[in-house]
């Protein structure tokens, strides 16, 4: 109550957006990093009990915001040619087997940077007969999910939990697995091998899949269906 957070509004959070680009901030750091760190305090405040709903929950970005990233992603086949190059690499490179396992992994699976460098060896189930991670640490409050693991990637998968680091967790931190992908960009000239860009190869995979649209968005752990239709209109102007 001191913090008056009760008084906060959306009306307040695009004051201030419009505030801060007028100031020469970019849209995408505005509505992209600020606010959304801002929605995440908000939730703090409302799971404690300090406010009953997310005022910024209300807020929506501009449809069209300057300086966004274009939507990248990878043909499937562009992605297993790739971790076979990395696997079977001629150079001298310490842990390439490593490598070409986590951007299968992620590739695999479509969980996002923050999810992968935080699970566990207990979150891989491999040996039940149906193969799947539990994501134990969605972006999503209090909505964990079960991704299963195509049966290809299991030697993947299980190289990495046996791997287990210090950490207790089956990928190198947020940093590491960053450098991981620039290592390999150069190496292969490929801009477009990064995190999310395997991410929404994974979706687009699912698509050309005919996969049904409310089981992709369990599979990606979104909030609201329109996050996962998008992956149907870029399909739709291949």
């Amino acid at each position: 109550p001191d913090l008056h957070l009760h008084r906060i509004t959306a009306e307040q959070g695009r004051r201030y957006a419009m505030k801060r680009v007028a100031d020469g901030v970019s849209e995408r750091v505005v509505w992209g990093k600020e606010l959304q760190a801002m929605r995440r305090m908000l939730n703090i405040a409302v799971k404690h009990g300090a406010l009953a709903s997310n005022p910024l929950d209300s807020l929506d970005p501009p449809k069209n915001i300057e300086g966004a990233e274009p939507f990248e992603w990878l043909p499937m086949p562009r992605i297993v040619s790739i971790v076979d190059q990395i696997a079977n690499w001629s150079g001298r490179v310490r842990n390439a087997q490593r490598d070409a396992d986590v951007i299968a992994a992620i590739a695999s699976t479509g969980l996002r940077r923050s999810e992968f460098v935080r699970q566990r060896a207990s979150d891989v189930h491999l040996d039940d007969g149906r193969p799947w991670i539990y994501v134990r640490f969605p972006k999503i409050r209090n909505k964990p999910r079960n991704v299963p693991v195509l049966p290809s990637l299991v030697p993947a998968w299980r190289r990495l939990r046996d791997a287990t680091g210090p950490r207790g967790t089956v990928a190198p931190t947020v940093r590491t697995l960053e450098k991981l992908m620039e290592r390999w960009q150069d190496r292969l000239e490929e801009p477009r091998l990064y995190c999310h860009a395997l991410r929404h190869s994974f979706a687009v995979a699912h698509v050309r899949a005919n996969i049904s649209p409310f089981v992709l968005l369990d599979l990606m752990g979104h909030s609201q269906l329109d996050q996962t239709l998008r992956y149907w209109h870029v399909q739709a102007d291949l």
